[in-house]
């Protein structure tokens, strides 16, 4: 099924129920990103439900989150969110916590661009874990964009990962976000009111000017974390001051060939099996319908794809060069307001 709207948020709603979607894609509805009791709405929201979307992809919807869960169990498996807000998960009202499984998917949070509404805002644009909330990312690739979100929400801090009064878990997944040296205090991963965030050994978290490697390995409680390059692939706009992006949807979720995120689970055939938290079965593609192992081994993240040098892909920006020419713009507006911010 395919669903294009421009509905007020969200799109498909719950309370006290059982919602399962499959091959579903939500396209353009740009819902409006409300508050209702203190959590903020997603174009999927529930509240204490069992929920099930697998296979789907939800693109360009980015002034609201993708998916909001309080209380009761979410599992995302084998999706896409794509210029479309993020996800938020809390306990709920008659169910005290709240769990989303975020498995072999990929979230790419970005907006301007990718969003043709071009507002998509701190709150949606992330993945947050609030009171009584726990997100399992598990083989699944997140990318937060801050270069190509517009707006001054697009600096607030915690983008992608906001442990706020909640659980972040990473199993061998992948996590990227972007630079701008406009921002030196920028903090990529937090916590905040007693939240916690972990990491497996498998997972490769993308160090900050603000966040170094060593900082990530105490941040996540793994000092086995993965942080050297390459993993994704990272654009370099502008090196003095930094500016960085992340590649365009979808290379850009590619691991770098021979890159630290290639064939790091071993066994994945065996005791490392992927398995899908839906309906217990062995997950044999990745998100993009590649056969998910190579010769035994998984990669970190989503996609078991891997590229040499990426490429712009015509189709995300209408062309290359309007991609670079529109990038390399933003950067020097935003040069310009870093050097004012300094005067």
């Amino acid at each position: 099924m395919n669903f294009t709207a421009t509905p007020t948020s969200p799109v498909f709603e719950g309370f006290g129920a059982t919602f399962t979607a499959s091959g579903i894609t939500v396209n353009k509805a740009a819902g409006f990103n409300t508050v209702i009791g203190g959590a903020f709405t997603g174009l999927f929201s529930f509240g204490d439900s069992t929920v099930n979307i697998s296979n789907s992809l939800i693109r360009d919807s980015g002034n609201a989150g993708a998916i909001a869960l309080a209380g009761g169990t979410a599992n995302v498996v084998s999706s896409v969110l794509v210029g479309s807000g993020g996800i938020q998960v809390s306990g709920g009202d008659t169910i005290a916590a709240g769990t989303l499984n975020f498995v072999n998917s990929v979230a790419y949070l970005t907006s301007g661009y990718e969003t043709p509404s071009g507002d998509a805002t701190y709150a949606s644009n992330r993945f947050s874990a609030i009171s009584g909330g726990t997100i399992n990312a598990t083989a699944s690739t997140i990318i937060g964009d801050l270069f190509f979100m517009t707006g001054a929400d697009a600096e607030a801090d915690g983008v992608p990962l906001d442990a706020n009064g909640g659980t972040i878990n990473l199993y061998s997944s992948a996590v990227l976000v972007t630079t701008m040296a406009d921002l030196p205090n920028q903090v990529g991963y937090q916590e905040s009111n007693g939240g916690n965030l972990t990491a497996d050994a498998y997972s490769w978290v993308l160090p900050t000017s603000a966040q170094d490697a060593s900082a990530l390995k105490a941040l996540f409680d793994q000092p086995g974390l993965l942080t050297a390059t390459p993993g994704l692939p990272l654009q370099v706009l502008t090196a003095d001051p930094l500016f960085t992006a992340a590649y365009p949807f979808p290379v850009g979720t590619y691991p770098v060939k021979n890159g630290v995120l290639v064939d790091v689970v071993p066994d994945a055939d065996t005791v490392n099996q992927l398995i899908n938290p839906i309906d217990l079965s062995v997950i044999t593609t990745d998100v993009y319908g590649d056969p998910r192992t190579s010769g035994g081994f998984r990669n970190a993240g989503a996609v078991q794809q891997v590229t040499d040098v990426p490429e712009i892909d015509p189709q995300s920006f209408g062309s290359a060069a309007a991609f670079i020419l529109g990038a390399l713009g933003m950067a020097e507006r935003r040069r310009l307001q870093a050097r004012f911010r300094r005067a």
